[in-house]
């Protein structure tokens, strides 16, 4: 099917072609060996404030994107949390392969947690693939990429990488950006306080420039950058408001979406992907609550809830989970709380031999979780059942790298966000409603080997590495449990799949990094030493305020 004449009159992407020759693109299109496939990943985008800021012509570059491409609405991880879900949708498998669930792991033989980083994935995730068989990749602010891995290209790692340094690859185009005055992450993980307008402003100028000098080169087949910044914001003040920070944000995105589509040049096909949507809860259910007042999780006489400490994420967390696990009598707490995101949550059992402190003999633990399931399906507030849907980790997550999973997940209804706070108040009401994230997530996509189609799709989170390979023409792997998507292309054709170790180009982590990536006790030392900094925000940042205020709640991924 030959590309539709608005694709080449109104995408402003200069093709080397003839409209008389349009009729020749389905035989071209055979040849791949040229393309390329450009990935701009708006953290937290939903359908829910895109679609009418499209409707309102306010997303120009985007929309001519959707007229002359397609859509797919993107199904999160169950829990929507950015590590997971941008880990699992570069790697083509699901946390129980990648091994990512939330932002922090346990430490093993310990109740204890570390915060995770990117050989915290057991998975190869797309840029890996390339770059082992010799494809050109740039990888720009995804998540949970520190520290960075050496790519035949460009690595900047993203959100969790430290601000003073060691967060890209090559070492001279660190220095680069760091002349240039750029910051990887604009969250709290790795500093005191939130960024303001102005630095979102600067830092998107940035980040821009150096995007469009990448894209202009001719070194690349595939490119990924994600803002993280749209997230950020979010946190701060989501609204569906079409004049409020958030909307503003998204069009200032989509006019650098134009900028950076023109670098990439003619034969470059475009996906704009999130990880997870975004919208407002009025209403908190307290999960560790629900443990207490169920006699799943008992608390040590005396001890009274800590509050949150003040100080970057990366540093308050393990401390916060410290004193909740001083405060828990382990000893008699069959049942822990995990990570909690959005409208779901989860919940792992206390069992002996595989926690420090475990109660629950491992041949209690099929009639304990179905008596915990049965505990959360039964949970009523105000005389209606709260808990939609529950899972088994097992199957909603199969995979041998079960270390940081749960054992099971559990979904609320819509209106009401799980939260791992005091352990007091089971159930609160928030008139203004509390900002947090939403299931699903968005995909469009255009270019010229993708064919139009207005019938918006269903995919997942982890159909989107498959489906860049793909596009690529590059060997799939078995083990991959997203699809492909082969109907999105002019001229459909079957993947090309193999097992894994079939793979002789593929390397592994510790082959890539080859001495020239930091060690681990590398990376404890830099810990060390950036602690002792403080990671100090820029003056004038918004100070971080605790979990109690949602007004001025400013974590990320909580």
């Amino acid at each position: 099917m030959p590309l539709p004449p608005t694709f080449l009159q109104r995408s402003g992407w200069r093709f080397l072609v003839l409209l008389p020759l349009l009729g020749a693109c389905a035989e071209e299109a055979t040849d791949h060996s040229n393309n390329k496939v450009l990935v701009i990943g708006w953290d937290g985008a939903g359908f829910e404030l895109i679609d009418p800021l499209l409707a309102s012509g306010r997303l120009p570059n985007l929309a001519r994107l959707v007229s002359e491409g397609r859509t797919a609405q993107l199904e999160s991880t169950r829990i929507p949390i950015s590590s997971a879900a941008w880990t699992s949708a570069f790697s083509g498998v699901g946390p129980g392969h990648t091994g990512v669930f939330g932002f922090f792991e346990p430490l093993e033989d310990s109740s204890d947690v570390q915060l995770i980083s990117s050989r915290s994935n057991h998975a190869p995730p797309i840029w890996r693939i390339l770059s082992s068989r010799g494809v050109g990749v740039h990888v720009f602010g995804v998540p949970v990429t520190w520290p960075a891995e050496p790519v035949q290209g460009v690595m900047v790692a993203g959100m969790l990488a430290p601000h003073e340094g060691g967060f890209a690859l090559p070492e001279a185009y660190e220095q680069r950006l760091l002349q240039m005055g750029f910051v990887p992450d604009l969250g709290v993980w790795r500093s005191n306080s939130l960024p303001d307008a102005k630095r979102v402003q600067e830092q998107l100028a940035i980040k821009e420039k150096a995007l469009v000098e990448l894209l202009g080169q001719d070194n690349w087949r595939c490119a990924v950058a994600v803002f993280k910044s749209l997230d950020v914001i979010s946190h701060q003040r989501y609204s569906a408001n079409l004049d409020g920070p958030v909307a503003k944000l998204l069009v200032d995105l989509d006019r650098i979406l134009g900028s950076l589509i023109q670098a990439a040049g003619p034969n470059t096909d475009v996906l704009v992907v999130s990880d997870h949507g975004f919208r407002r809860y009025p209403r908190t259910l307290d999960l560790e609550a629900f443990l207490i007042q169920n006699n799943w999780t008992q608390r040590n006489p005396g001890t009274a809830p800590e509050r949150r400490q003040a100080g970057p994420l990366a540093l308050a967390r393990p401390s916060a989970h410290r004193a909740r696990m001083t405060g828990l009598d382990l000893d008699a707490s069959r049942a822990l709380a995990m990570e909690c995101e959005g409208n779901f949550g989860s919940l792992r059992l206390n069992v002996i031999g595989r926690n420090s402190q475990g109660c629950v003999e491992p041949s209690q633990v099929p009639e304990l979780l179905g008596k915990l399931e049965q505990d959360l399906r039964n949970l009523e507030i105000d005389g209606k059942k709260v808990v939609t849907q529950v899972w088994r980790a097992t199957e909603l997550m199969p995979g041998p790298k079960r270390l940081a999973l749960p054992d099971l997940v559990f979904e609320t209804v819509p209106d009401l966000r799980v939260v791992l706070g005091s352990g007091d108040i089971l159930h609160a009401r928030l008139p203004a409603g509390f900002p947090d994230h939403g299931l699903n997530g968005i995909a469009i996509m255009a270019g010229p080997s993708i064919a139009g189609e207005t019938q918006r799709a269903s995919w997942s989170v982890t159909d989107l590495g498959p489906t860049i390979l793909h596009l690529l023409d590059q060997p799939l792997y078995r083990e991959f449990s997203g699809s492909h998507h082969g109907e999105i292309l002019h001229n459909p054709r079957p993947p090309k799949v193999i097992p894994m170790e079939q793979d002789p180009t593929l390397r592994s982590r510790s082959q890539v990094d080859g001495g020239s990536s930091r060690s681990n006790q590398e990376m404890q030392d830099l810990m060390r030493a950036l602690e002792s900094m403080g990671y100090a925000g820029s003056e004038g940042d918004q100070e971080v305020q605790g979990e109690g205020d949602p007004k001025t709640q400013g974590e990320e991924d909580q």
